[in-house]
């Protein structure tokens, strides 16, 4: 299940990797946005129905860039439908639609983004790991599986998430955030952690909300992490102050 954004495969979190939330310096020479746009980039003109505007233009770019943020393998197959999808409007004529981007053109448009932005990663050098990959990386030496960028949707990483490990009786928990989250985080830098009892949990009696309390928030705002929760288990932990960072990996050459 999804409800919108590129498909990557392989996505998730990079030890040795940070907002449009991905902040950190390289080799001490101050903060470096890992996500932010390369300075000047903009969608070549040939590659974009005639009529539209410079705001309209860097609205699309913005949409496509966000996606590549995602990282992992880009599904160069998807990206090129979307961009032929996307419908472009008339800037003196709010209600007449423009002509859509020809596949050509699109396939053009997405090689050339996903050249800017590995090209962009070549500069960073080793990046160091998230705050809230060390987070879940302790999380996990504490008995409680998690995730990031996990599954399409809440509904699908809660199905799916046990499945992430050999044996969930050794288990006592399980929390992660899923792609629509991450998508989130990237814009605002604020998503929602889902969290559930794993089957060694429930066998040893343990309560969730005494996890959430005594390990889970505790472990990421030791990291850096501002984690709020209401006390109900019906929802969701809100993550604050998230920085990401997923790198894309090279693409196939696609045939022309």
């Amino acid at each position: 299940m999804s409800d919108g954004g590129f498909q990557v495969e392989g996505a998730g979190a990079v030890v040795g990797a940070g907002p449009v939330n991905g902040a950190g310096s390289v080799d001490g020479a101050g903060p470096v946005d890992y996500n932010a746009q390369p300075a000047g980039l903009r969608i070549p003109p040939q590659y974009l129905p005639k009529g539209v505007g410079d705001a309209q233009a860097q609205e699309f770019l913005d949409i496509l860039w966000n996606n590549l943020l995602m990282g992992g393998d880009p599904d160069f197959d998807y990206l090129v439908d979307y961009i032929c999808d996307y419908p472009f409007f008339s800037e003196s004529e709010k209600s007449r639609e423009l002509d859509s981007i020809p596949l050509d053109a699109a396939e053009a448009l997405a090689e050339f983004l996903i050249a800017q932005r590995l090209a962009q990663q070549e500069t960073f050098g080793q990046v160091p790991p998230m705050p809230i990959t060390l987070a879940f990386a302790e999380l996990e030496r504490n008995g409680i599986i998690a995730r990031e960028n996990f599954a399409c949707c809440q509904t699908c990483g809660h199905d799916e998430i046990l499945g992430q490990v050999a044996d969930p009786s050794q288990w006592n928990a399980y929390v992660f955030f899923h792609q629509q989250d991450a998508e989130s985080i990237f814009e605002c830098g604020a998503g929602a952690l889902a969290f559930g009892l794993a089957p060694g949990g429930r066998a040893a009696g343990l309560n969730m909300s005494d996890l959430i309390r005594s390990t889970i928030l505790p472990t990421l705002e030791k990291h850096g992490v501002t984690a709020k929760w209401d006390g109900d288990e019906r929802t969701r932990i809100l993550l604050e102050n998230v920085n990401l960072y997923y790198p894309l990996e090279s693409l196939t050459p696609h045939p022309s």
